[in-house]
């Protein structure tokens, strides 16, 4: 069996401090006994991807598509179109951020065929960690820092793969009622409820096969 190819990649800004040292490893860590699923369905639009920190830059999970508004990106049900780093969790009026999207389209031909694809199995996750397994066999596990977003993809072998780092992607919204945002020229603009802002992105990538990048406009 051929072995599974891994991507790692990561955003990057400035690292988190270890707290390693404060924790008193004979104590039980309580955040086993949380279920960061808990009010992600019926509505309830609970954010439950990787949180690193306290008032951390980065809310790094999935994006689904289904018709309907995705506030958090999450949705129990749907087609995966990336990962991105910036949510919000329980909103309502429109949904907000998905900025910075990564996704894998397997062959490079996503222009025609779109970066949407069904999960495989069911997301797994607890806090600090999150992973998706797609239709293509490619496994998704995402971490992160307080400044940084960690992707890893692990592909079935024998195949050229693609990784999509989606610079201009943001959550759709269907409400038509002036509450958008859009990407252009390196700046977010958000309408109604939303503002703009702007940040400075570096992105580093390490594999343990060949790699090559290219600009796709």
């Amino acid at each position: 069996m051929t072995p599974a190819t891994r991507l790692l990649v990561s955003f990057l800004g400035l690292p988190a401090a270890s707290l390693a040292q404060d924790i008193d490893t004979k104590v039980k860590d309580p955040t086993q006994y949380v279920n960061v699923f808990r009010g992600t369905t019926n509505g309830g639009n609970v954010f439950p991807g990787v949180v690193p920190a306290l008032f951390s830059v980065v809310k790094l999970g999935p994006d689904l598509y289904t018709g309907s508004h995705s506030y958090s990106g999450y949705q129990p049900t749907g087609d995966i179109t990336g990962f991105s780093m910036m949510h919000e969790s329980g909103t309502g009026g429109a949904p907000k951020y998905g900025s910075l999207r990564c996704q894998c389209p397997g062959p490079l031909d996503f222009r025609e065929v779109g970066l949407s694809e069904p999960r495989g199995a069911a997301d797994n996750a607890f806090v600090g960690y999150y992973s998706s397994t797609l239709v293509s066999s490619i496994t998704v596990e995402l971490a992160g820092t307080d400044h940084a977003g960690i992707f890893q993809y692990s592909f079935a072998g024998g195949a050229e793969n693609h990784v999509v780092v989606d610079v201009g992607h943001v959550l759709p919204s269907f409400r038509g009622l002036g509450w958008f945002q859009y990407y252009l020229n390196g700046n977010y603009t958000r309408m109604g409820t939303m503002k703009a802002c702007c940040a400075i992105c570096h992105i580093v990538c390490t594999t343990d096969n060949s790699i090559r990048t290219r600009e796709l406009r």
